[in-house]
């Protein structure tokens, strides 16, 4: 996030939305595997879950990251109640319809980090769609929005 004099920060969020066919798997998908830290101190190889898999990461800092399921089909973004949506939600209704993508009850979205030097950090480095056994997810974009709801602390 970056500020400006006024009190207002741009924020960029990487999203991606999708069907899970229910939500243990999709909390299963997107929640952080206990082996991860075990097995993190032998080689580092293995992911922190099945979404960072998905990504080709091992890591990411969950701090960043807002996930949202609903039990019905969602056909906007602010029917999700995620952080910020009244900026992002109108956003993310064009790319979904330009991608024509329907049948949603899931959003994941992450927050890149932005230092006061300016310089961006994007928890994940190159992200994509993913698919496998009860859910697709697909990878619409990073949006950049204002916030005018918190000064500079």
């Amino acid at each position: 996030m970056s500020f400006s004099g006024n009190g207002k920060k741009t924020i960029i969020a990487q999203f991606w939305v999708g069907k899970f066919s229910d939500e243990a798997l999709f909390h299963d998908f997107t929640g952080e595997d206990p082996e991860h830290y075990a097995i993190e101190n032998e080689d580092g190889d293995y992911p922190l879950s099945k979404f960072a898999a998905s990504q080709g990461e091992t890591f990411y800092d969950h701090d960043f990251m807002e996930v949202a399921f609903s039990d019905v089909a969602v056909h906007s973004g602010k029917e999700f109640m995620a952080s910020w949506s009244d900026k992002w939600a109108d956003e993310l209704d064009r790319r979904i319809n330009e991608l024509d993508v329907s049948d949603l009850n899931v959003l994941v979205m992450m927050v890149v980090e932005q230092h006061s030097s300016g310089k961006l950090y994007r928890q994940i480095s190159n992200p994509v769609s993913a698919s496998g056994e009860g859910f697709n997810l697909t990878y619409l974009g990073e949006i950049e929005f204002d916030d005018y709801s918190k000064e500079k602390a």
